[in-house]
């Protein structure tokens, strides 16, 4: 999806356009990206529809007049009680109604005074993470729906062109994070046949392409460096374990940033068997999916510090050579547990 910035005036839009309002504004909006005319529209609309504009109101209104096919308010609340976090999650209730009314193209407008209460900067990420987060849905084990529409771009207008420069300084780095947290979100939703030990593997050897040193150690390895107790979690599986070295080491770097994940792909509590939510299991990977995810966007946005993808990717399974609970193992730093 392409997101994008602007300012001046809207005369129309040929998908969505949505509008974010305080309560305090729904009688007279200040919107300066519309004319009379267009604005005129939207003060129609708060009116048939009542639109109070409280704390995630939305109304979503379909028409043959000049400014889209579909308009879309929605209530900010309070002015006093703003923050960035709401605009976050506006901005996504607004992608999603958008995208499921069949628009190919968003325009997101607010009210003045928006832009006098927060940064440009915190502005351009709330918006670019509702956009990106709430657009995300995970289908890949679905049928394709080929009449299915996808939104194509979402335009967010600025009051002034100082302040749209300011918002495209942000609009990658925010773009890029969001995205990452969708990569996460993937990782950690696909179920543990899927994401193993050798595809979360195969997903950071990728990042070698990318100008990152990747390493990528085997049970051999692990033995021989004396990581037992990491070994001893994987004995009862079939699924060897790996630990994942991701490093992105510029020239000149002087600050080192390290993230260490944990990696355990299913934890069925060994021989000491898990009685409860035993299906959510997977989820103890979701560590090494946001370092692996995070290792990504290092790599498109190329820091100046070193940064450094640690991930120690297991499955705890029962089997004959399940390690028992009352074993003692000899750890990497030489303490026995």
């Amino acid at each position: 999806m392409k997101i994008a910035t602007a300012f001046g005036p809207v005369k129309g839009a040929p998908g969505a356009v949505a509008v974010f309002l305080f309560d305090d504004e729904i009688k007279s909006p200040r919107l300066p990206s519309l004319n009379r005319a267009t604005k005129s529209e939207v003060v129609r609309l708060i009116a048939a529809a009542k639109f109070k504009g409280g704390k995630d109101e939305l109304v979503q209104h379909f028409s043959e007049r000049a400014l889209a096919p579909v308009l879309i308010l929605h209530g900010l609340g309070a002015r006093r009680d703003f923050e960035w976090k709401r605009l976050r999650m506006a901005a996504g209730a607004v992608t999603r109604a958008a995208r499921d009314c069949g628009a190919k193209t968003l325009v997101l407008l607010s009210e003045e005074r928006l832009a006098s209460d927060l940064s440009v900067e915190n502005v351009t990420r709330a918006i670019v993470d509702g956009i990106v987060l709430g657009n995300w849905k995970f289908d890949v084990y679905k049928k394709k729906d080929e009449n299915a529409k996808e939104l194509a771009s979402v335009t967010f207008y600025l009051t002034d062109s100082a302040r749209k420069r300011a918002a495209d300084r942000m609009l990658h780095r925010a773009q890029v994070a969001a995205e990452c947290t969708n990569r996460a979100r993937e990782y950690g939703t696909h179920p543990a046949n899927v994401v193993t030990t050798e595809y979360l593997a195969r997903e950071a050897k990728h990042l070698s392409k990318l100008g990152l040193t990747v390493t990528i150690l085997n049970k051999q390895s692990l033995v021989k460096l004396g990581m037992n107790l990491m070994v001893a979690v994987s004995k009862g599986s079939a699924m060897p374990p790996r630990l994942i070295i991701m490093d992105w080491h510029p020239r000149g770097a002087k600050k080192t940033y390290a993230f260490v994940g944990k990696g355990l792909v299913f934890d069925s509590g060994g021989l000491n068997i898990k009685v409860a939510s035993m299906d959510e299991m997977k989820s103890d990977m979701c560590g090494a999916a946001a370092v692996l995810a995070a290792m990504y966007g290092v790599a498109e946005l190329k820091p100046a510090c070193r940064v450094i993808g640690v991930i120690g990717a297991v499955e705890n399974s029962i089997g004959p050579e399940a390690y028992r609970p009352s074993d003692i193992y000899t750890a990497y730093n030489g303490k026995t547990v």
